[in-house]
């Protein structure tokens, strides 16, 4: 219930609501799914992979070993760059010099504004739980 209120107050949404499965099947543009193998929120099996493979249109999937909330490897902002630029540009972009930290991690943000993960502080969301008007998808 806890995550449900705090994905609401971020997305003005209820995200309970939201097929994404029947989305992904009438969607047609192109997609990257990303899956951490041990993600007991989000098993890949029942999620990514299961989006990934009943997506209508493009749909690449990228996974790395983890837990829902585990930093990221460098492999998939690799895999992001590319997808970005393989979508957007016909090739892949430039290399960006991304911090990582000793791990091959993605540093996060050095800021009082975000959390661990990067997502900003609970305080900074406009607290709207009568609008799911944003919930459109596909």
């Amino acid at each position: 219930r806890q995550l449900g209120r705090v994905a609401k107050r971020r997305t003005k949404c209820d995200v309970l609501k939201v097929d994404a499965l029947a989305a992904a099947r009438r969607t047609d543009v192109a997609a990257l799914f990303v899956a951490a193998s041990n993600d007991a929120l989000a098993p890949p099996e029942t999620h990514a992979n299961l989006l990934a493979r009943e997506f209508k249109g493009p749909a690449n999937l990228a996974t790395f070993d983890g837990e829902h909330n585990s930093p990221r490897p460098r492999a998939i902002y690799d895999a992001v760059l590319k997808f970005l630029g393989d979508v957007l540009f016909g090739r892949p972009p430039l290399a960006l010099n991304v911090p990582t930290d000793r791990d091959d991690h993605v540093a996060p943000p050095d800021d009082d504004d975000h959390d661990s993960t990067g997502a900003p502080h609970d305080d900074d969301i406009d607290d709207d739980d009568d609008n799911d008007d944003n919930c459109k998808v596909g």
